[in-house]
């Protein structure tokens, strides 16, 4: 009978050999790490955030912005009262929306792959475009159509902006968070009877909507600049020093961490391997890039089941940081392709919108938009045609991720199977 000491001794020298096992070969990153390239001097977005930081102190903590967002919570008058009071920053994002002839940069530049915590002008930028939907929902009440719209256009112009500003994950996020209000925020006012732009200014707005689809190379650069975190984060647990530690987002209360179950290369390698089929297909378009991430989570999905091969594993901590931090950066590109769809979507439901009010109906057939609403029906960026119609539930939509038509199911929740991506118009 094997003794207990033995027991110990041989759990003991397989710990050691896990512990010895050799590193493989460093990756190629040629494909993997972000060009930041030179930063241009006159930068809108890093002057807003300047101006941010040194004037808007209390946007951030009033909590009445994101109640008036409910629309159970709904008070005009408050809404005026809370817009007044922030005119300061709602102007320096009038002012940043108009700058978008020139290049943007995030202010941070390439040392935000190196830290965890957040910009602290982030949630700062999120409520100031919280305050212009605000202000759009009161312009669209009291008939002011034109400042509503022009309102809707520069969240999505700012959102398109921030997308391109060579940021990582958390600031395409706040971009793509701003860029669904820009959509949320027309949607609302469509329902508005008072809101009712001329033909021309439907017109012109339809036609700058072009200028802010999503760049795929957009959410490349972050994934790229995601890569390069992950990167600064093997290397200082592997330095096992606090301080890096600390400077990445991870508190440790020792004086010096030692972790010998974590091969950097390995780690980098294995992390590669699952990024690498993501950032070729938005090569060629974000769809591309959602099917790239849907099949490496189901590879990822596999690939953890064997809970325990991983862990007790030579890079054993190397395999944990890979297994938590990746399903997030796969649902993200996922979501981001879908937004895309619906932010493609809006010339169309325009188009549906100024038929019915001219006509009084919806039309049976979308080929009935043009030429008068719509040069073209627009493509669907999942499918093989234009985008579909459903006249009987008047839902206009994309078929989404799965490729199917499931007759305009738009609001099944997402993730499930039959869910198409889309709108269904008031009656």
């Amino acid at each position: 009978m094997i003794s207990l000491l033995g027991i110990v001794g041989l759990l003991l020298l397989v710990a050691i050999g896990l512990a010895l096992w050799p590193d493989a070969p460093p990756p190629d990153e040629a494909a993997l790490l972000p060009d930041w390239g030179e930063a241009s001097t006159d930068n809108p977005l890093a002057e807003f955030q300047e101006w941010l930081e040194q004037n808007a102190t209390h946007t951030r903590g009033d909590s009445r912005i994101g109640d008036l967002r409910k629309e159970d919570a709904w008070d005009p008058e408050l809404a005026t009262e809370v817009v007044t009071e922030h005119a300061d920053e709602l102007e320096a994002w009038d002012r940043l929306a108009k700058g978008t002839h020139h290049p943007w940069y995030w202010q941070e530049g390439e040392s935000m792959t190196k830290h965890g915590d957040l910009s602290s002008n982030l949630p700062q930028i999120s409520h100031v475009a919280s305050l212009v939907t605000l202000r759009a929902r009161l312009a669209a009440e009291e008939g002011r159509s034109k400042e509503a719209l022009a309102d809707v256009e520069s969240l999505v112009a700012v959102a398109s902006g921030l997308q391109q500003a060579r940021g990582n994950l958390v600031r395409f996020l706040i971009a793509e968070t701003i860029a669904a209000q820009g959509i949320e925020t027309l949607s609302t006012c469509l329902e508005i009877p008072s809101f009712a732009p001329s033909d021309e200014e439907w017109g012109g707005f339809q036609s700058r909507l072009a200028h802010y689809e999503s760049d795929p190379s957009s959410l490349r650069f972050a994934l790229q600049a995601e890569y390069a975190f992950f990167r600064h984060l093997v290397d200082a647990i592997g330095e096992g020093d606090p301080e890096v530690l600390q400077e990445s987002g991870i508190d440790v209360p020792v004086d010096r961490v030692w972790n010998p179950y974590l091969n950097r290369n390995t780690s980098l390698s294995l992390y590669a391997g699952f990024l690498t089929p993501m950032l070729e297909g938005m090569e060629t378009d974000l769809p591309t890039g959602a099917r790239r991430a849907s099949e490496t989570f189901d590879a990822l999905r596999e690939w953890r089941a064997d809970l325990v091969g991983l862990l007790i594993h030579p890079n054993g901590t190397g395999n944990v940081l890979v297994s938590i931090g990746l399903p997030v950066l796969l649902k993200i590109v996922e979501r981001a392709a879908e937004r895309d769809a619906l932010y493609r979507l809006l010339p169309l439901r325009i188009a549906l919108h100024r038929f019915q009010k001219r006509e009084g109906t919806y039309p049976e057939d979308l080929e009935e938009l043009v030429p008068d609403f719509l040069p073209e029906i627009p493509a669907d960026p999942f499918g093989e045609g234009p985008f579909l119609w459903n006249p009987e539930t008047r839902a206009v939509y994309s078929v989404g991720p799965d490729e199917t038509d499931h007759g305009g199911q738009v609001h099944v929740r997402r993730g499930r199977d039959g869910r198409d991506i889309g709108f269904e118009l008031v009656p």
